[in-house]
């Protein structure tokens, strides 16, 4: 099986491009509603919590059910404190950097593919709300959207550890890996 590839760019400037499109489409689904969203359902107790018992409190909160989140959440709590608008740049920025790993991830499965092809999953990533039931609070899918952003990392390191071992040429062919 050959592998075609067609594209106009060069590559460090379609790889720019691709990032500059994933970044776009993130801005442009979430940023300029970012100034005027604010705090949604359960985000008012943990607010509480952390405000006037401190952020160790969030921990003792999550602590029977999800003790790792109340870490997570505890240590978040106590660099935005209770900015609105400091949760939705965070939301963003962590929307941003899943849409990122995305991207990282389809470039080493599909290394001959064109950057604007393999950024087009990593596109939706950065644009899709998850989940109807998902609101856009911040607080109430952080640990959600925290996890699919790190759940790249072993995906790739796994992709990678499956293609270094196809040391043949006949391997690599059998895999569609040129």
């Amino acid at each position: 099986m050959t592998t075609f590839r067609i594209s106009l760019l060069p590559p460090a400037r379609e790889r720019w491009t691709a990032i500059g499109l994933v970044t776009l489409i993130a801005l442009l689904a979430y940023g300029p509603l970012v100034p005027w969203l604010g705090f949604y359902r359960d985000d008012w107790y943990q607010i509480w919590a952390g405000t006037t018992l401190g952020p160790r409190s969030i921990i003792t909160l999550f602590s029977i059910d999800r003790p790792v989140m109340g870490y997570t959440y505890a240590a978040t709590f106590y660099f935005l404190r209770d900015s609105a608008l400091a949760w939705q740049l965070y939301a963003l920025l962590l929307r941003w950097l899943g849409a990122l790993g995305a991207l990282w991830l389809f470039r080493k499965l599909w290394p001959g593919q064109p950057f604007v092809t393999t950024s087009a999953a990593s596109r939706l990533y950065a644009a899709h709300r998850l989940s109807k039931k998902i609101t856009i609070s911040p607080r109430e899918w952080r640990g959600m959207i925290i996890g699919l952003t790190l759940m790249v990392v072993p995906i790739v390191l796994f992709c990678l550890a499956t293609i270094a071992s196809l040391r043949t040429e006949e391997a690599r062919r059998a895999f569609g890996i040129h």
